[in-house]
């Protein structure tokens, strides 16, 4: 009999992904996979090993009847059904999703060269992979405050009804909105290397701006104007460049923070060529032992470069900046201290 292990039949979740773990007692194998079903979403399939599992499963507002495959191969060895209810948070203030773009910006991101192009490292798959980063910020939150005793608390995202790219059939649903912020500043002001967070000057060397990556941001964000009144925003870089000449990121901060009204996250898109763009692809990208080549690609992770663990400290650091714009310090261990190195793990 299958048994849920994180989560009871009939729970209430604030949020539209779930990470469910399980068992299957007495089950022995190492190539197994988990399969969920939900009525309105496609399925979900996700490894599993010697009976237990972790899958994510996507939900709607209101009952949502689940149902579990286990397979060996592609025989089913055994099923399951959970109920989960979901009620969206209403009145809490959403996390702002927003990406920044160069006023002259070619609209890329850094990808290998065998995967650049529309639809792969453009300003689209930028959106995707970002929409996608925060639903996995949202799941991973919720585990995590669950698992401390603060039951299923997790962030708020601001959401609207559009073509939803977290699953390949393209169904018009609610999803997270991500702003485009137009920067007055050129590409070649914002990879200025001393706007670089990453970059040492060499002794003796005269500094022409204080400027950083995070006032580029504000600027941005005080120049499209929409956002009044206290506001959480998380906002993506998209015309940062590894720079393998000056072995430095080109256009990145990794910072979080704010006053006034305004709290800020930033981050940039050297990583996102490792990310899911949909639900779908999670287990894969998770998985993923390419390894960087750092001629193309900034290794800004520890091990060998390979993209799990690029995917890991991409998200999994940017969640840091945002823990530090919602106020959260430096903690002993967790995401809010080097917790971002194994982000994988709480999904797989």
């Amino acid at each position: 009999q299958m048994q849920f292990l994180n989560i009871a039949n009939n729970e209430t979740v604030h949020q539209r992904f779930l990470i469910v773990y399980g068992q299957v007692p007495g089950i022995k194998g190492n190539k197994d996979r988990i399969v969920v079903r939900h009525p309105y979403f496609p399925p979900l399939t996700f490894p599993a090993v010697n009976g237990y599992f972790k899958t994510l499963v996507e939900l709607e507002s209101g009952d949502n009847g689940l149902k579990f495959e286990y397979l060996q191969g592609d025989t089913v060895v055994c099923q399951g059904e959970l109920t989960v209810k979901m009620e969206p948070y209403t009145d809490k203030p959403p996390l702002i999703l927003a990406i920044l773009v160069g006023s002259d910006s070619k609209g890329t991101f850094d990808a290998p060269p065998d995967a650049c192009g529309p639809g792969i490292n453009d300003l689209d798959a930028a959106v995707r992979k970002f929409r996608c980063c925060a639903y996995l910020w949202q799941a991973f939150i919720s585990e995590h405050m669950h698992r401390q005793g603060f039951g299923r608390r997790t962030i708020r995202l601001e959401e609207e009804y559009e073509p939803d790219t977290m699953a390949r059939d393209n169904e018009r649903r609610m999803t997270a909105k991500v702003h485009i912020l137009k920067s007055r500043r050129t590409v070649a002001e914002i990879q200025d290397k001393e706007r670089a967070q990453q970059w040492k000057p060499p002794p003796g060397y005269k500094r022409h701006t204080e400027e950083t990556q995070h006032g580029l941001a504000n600027e941005a964000l005080d120049d499209y104007g929409v956002f009044k009144g206290s506001h959480h925003v998380a906002c993506l870089t998209l015309d940062s460049h590894w720079d393998p000449k000056e072995k430095t990121i080109l256009g990145h901060a990794a910072l979080g923070g704010g006053s006034g009204d305004r709290r800020l996250g930033v981050f940039g898109s050297h990583s996102t060529h490792a990310w899911p763009a949909n639900a779908e692809e999670v287990a894969a990208k998770f998985l993923d032992m390419t390894r960087v080549d750092t001629r193309y690609l900034a290794k800004d992770c520890g091990g060998d470069g390979e993209y799990w663990r690029v995917a890991n400290v991409g998200m999994g650091a940017f969640l840091h900046e945002c823990g530090h714009l919602l106020t959260l310090g430096h903690t002993p261990s967790g995401i809010m201290s080097r917790g971002f190195d194994n982000f994988n793990c709480t999904f797989m």
